[in-house]
């Protein structure tokens, strides 16, 4: 038998060849494949790195604005803690008050009308100032200290509605110490009012300049706490 070993050459060439282009194939296939992948891949990298920086962006602005608002709840609560206990203090501090010796009918209508007092009040109070001027003084004075001690507890309910509303914006430190505070000087408020209406129902000296004094005391802490604080959070 006969070999052709021109057919056998011919063959191995063509399948060598054949290889070669399925192999090259192959190879541009598994490249294209890899770098659609690597790409895709980089695609979803970025988009990744974009979000995360929003993300950050964003938390840093929100932080921002938050410490901005702790900054202005915290001098805020302060002034209206100064306005309450201030208000409440000159209920029996040391104030001058008038006589009205030198005032006439007119002078006493004028001085109530500075103080917002209604008109209708007005005309009780002087319509018999002529005929009996100390009943009349002694009748504005009684509405007066009533009228002053309605704003002191005014001035300290707009401190104790603001607390309520910002305590969210205070450190726990923080609102413990103004939470005390608040809760001090409301217990004065109560304690003038029940020397004010009953005088001898409690001792000057034992019941209110100890807690006064606590309270002075109190006050220069908080004040201290807050300016650590607003420098630590800026």
């Amino acid at each position: 038998m006969t070999i052709n070993w021109e057919n056998i050459i011919s063959t191995i060439i063509g399948s060598g060849v054949t290889l070669g282009i399925l192999k090259f194939f192959f190879k541009q296939y598994v490249g294209n494949l890899f770098n659609h992948s690597l790409e895709d891949h980089k695609h979803k990298l970025s988009a990744t790195l974009e979000e995360i920086k929003h993300q950050f962006e964003t938390d840093l602005v929100q932080k921002r604005i938050y410490i901005e608002k702790r900054n202005i709840v915290y001098s805020e609560l302060y002034s209206h803690r100064l306005d309450s206990y201030s208000n409440i203090r000159g209920l029996f501090g040391l104030t001058r008050n008038l006589t009205f010796e030198e005032y006439s009918k007119k002078d006493i209508e004028n001085f109530l009308q500075k103080r917002k007092v209604v008109e209708g009040k007005i005309n009780e109070i002087i319509a018999n100032f002529d005929e009996n001027r100390e009943n009349s003084i002694n009748k504005m004075n009684k509405y007066l200290r009533m009228l002053d001690f309605h704003e002191a507890r005014s001035t300290w309910n707009t401190f104790h509605s603001y607390y309520l509303k910002n305590e969210l914006y205070l450190s726990l430190s923080i609102n413990k110490s103004v939470l005390e505070l608040k809760n001090q000087i409301h217990k004065l408020l109560l304690l003038y009012e029940q020397i004010n209406n009953f005088p001898n129902s409690l001792s000057w000296t034992n019941d209110i300049t100890p807690l006064e004094n606590e309270i002075d005391s109190e006050i220069e802490i908080v004040l201290n706490n807050f300016k650590t604080e607003l420098q630590t959070i800026n």
